[in-house]
């Protein structure tokens, strides 16, 4: 718990990325822990990749589409405000991100969609879920 305090420290005031601020304070990532205890649930490979590459998406072996898909829905909820709370830096255009182009070469009809449209429609329904968990759960815990 110490070393994770430390890990939110460093992100919240350095302008550092969880995965950062993890390597330098408790040695791996949460990528890296996450991939150890697929493994030793003994999960399926393909999965227990997807957990160890979703933040390297150009690492990944095998389920390389679903990896990318993982983290680009990690990248839009870090955008739209569903994130761990921690100030992380998004990229300013998924068409840069290496994960958007690896999915519009498997599936090349994502290459035509209107990405200023979708995140408009991202953020409607942000805020919907929004409304949703603070009716659920009261507003404290949807803010």
């Amino acid at each position: 718990p110490a070393q994770f305090r430390a890990v939110v420290e460093r992100v919240r005031s350095g302008g550092m990325s969880l995965c950062e601020a993890e390597r330098l304070e408790m040695g791996f990532t949460h990528s890296e822990s996450g991939q150890a205890l697929g493994e030793h649930w003994r999960l399926p490979d393909e999965i227990v990749d997807v957990i160890a590459w979703h933040h390297e998406v150009e690492q990944a072996k095998r389920n390389v589409a679903l990896t990318a898909l993982v983290h680009l829905a990690d990248e839009l909820c870090l955008r739209h405000g569903l994130d761990n709370g921690l100030p992380e830096p998004a990229e300013t255009d998924l068409r840069e991100d290496p994960a958007w182009n690896l999915l519009t070469r498997v599936y090349p009809y994502l290459s035509e969609a209107d990405l200023e449209q979708f995140h408009l429609e991202m953020k409607e329904f942000t805020r919907q879920v929004t409304a949703m968990v603070g009716s659920l759960f009261g507003a404290h815990r949807a803010a």
